[in-house]
């Protein structure tokens, strides 16, 4: 009997939508292509927010303080889970955004998916990056993975330390909560300068549409003004840890493969192709974030996969 690979979810909100449909379409996905969740911890960000109605197995809900977001949302609820005893192959790090920009991804979490982020290992999820290197805070992070959808192998977890890169003091010195003045609002990379100065350029574009370095805003990407400052500045925060847990996580060793990828070699064989494609990424996996989201590359896995087994088949044949 083949063991399957155990995993976890913790889930961050925010949002009072009723019926919780970031994590129905999670649970359901999973229910459908892997296992049931060992535990599943959801992680109340904002005060007060209704009770979730969603029916989930091994379910616990606890209160967030929403200090770094969603990242001190992940942190309560991993060292929650893990308080009581529980460990997992891999974990399953999700918000409420999912649905926003990332509910397609969601349907590649299946078994041989996880089992790739827990073989290899590696860190899943949906890849973007910046046009041109920009340094944040003196760390590359011309390439990462979303926030609002993440795989990981415990023992990376554990071994990074806490998701928080910035916490709300550090980052309180870097970007004032005051609104800026008017020539700042109108142009919001002069209120990002200490964070990094092509960095601040394109998160700031980013973040308000205003400019054309970019091939896509955020989805909601707006000019910036005096009542918005402490929204624009949230996500900031965010886009800060987001990149940087990244980083962190290259640098220690675990590579950055986007979960298309993953899904189209987790439903290959323990063939040549599969053991092809995990060698690249350990060979060289500063450049795996780099190629993972390329459509050509998942297009090549299957071809090379198409290939061997009509080889496999024409053998077959010859043998009989």
């Amino acid at each position: 009997m083949i063991r399957r690979t155990t995993f976890a979810i913790v889930y961050v909100r925010w949002s009072e939508r009723p019926g919780d449909p970031s994590l129905a379409a999670l649970v359901d996905q999973l229910a459908r292509e892997a296992s049931t969740p060992i535990s599943v911890c959801v992680v109340d960000n904002r005060p007060g927010i209704a009770p979730i109605n969603a029916t989930v197995p091994a379910l616990s809900t606890i209160a967030g303080d929403n200090s770094a977001r969603e990242f001190s949302g992940y942190e309560v609820g991993l060292r929650h889970v893990w308080g009581g005893g529980i460990s997992a192959d891999v974990w399953i790090l999700a918000n409420d955004r999912v649905d926003a920009y990332g509910l397609d991804a969601v349907g590649l979490l299946r078994d041989g998916t996880l089992d790739v982020a827990a073989s290899l290992p590696c860190v899943l999820g949906q890849m973007d990056s910046w046009p041109a290197p920009a340094p944040l805070l003196g760390v590359d992070v011309t390439y990462w993975a979303r926030s609002n959808l993440l795989v990981l192998p415990e023992h990376s977890l554990r071994n990074i330390g806490s998701l928080v890169s910035v916490d709300a003091r550090e980052f309180d010195s870097l970007v004032s909560e005051d609104p800026p003045d008017s020539s700042t609002l109108a142009n919001p990379a002069l209120a990002l300068q200490s964070v990094g100065t092509t960095w601040s350029a394109f998160a700031a574009e980013w973040l308000t549409g205003v400019g054309g370095s970019l091939r896509s805003h955020w989805y909601r990407a707006a000019p910036l003004e005096p009542s918005t400052w402490s929204a624009f500045r949230g996500k900031v925060h965010s886009v800060v840890n987001e990149q940087l847990l990244s980083a962190r996580l290259s640098a220690s060793g675990t590579p950055l493969v986007s979960l298309q990828l993953a899904a189209e070699v987790g439903g290959l064989p323990a063939s040549c192709v599969r053991r092809l494609t995990t060698s690249a990424v350990w060979r060289w996996p500063t450049r795996s974030a780099a190629i993972a989201g390329r459509r050509g590359v998942v297009r090549a896995v299957r071809s090379w996969a198409s290939v061997e087994a009509s080889v496999r088949t024409g053998l077959r044949r010859v043998l009989r």
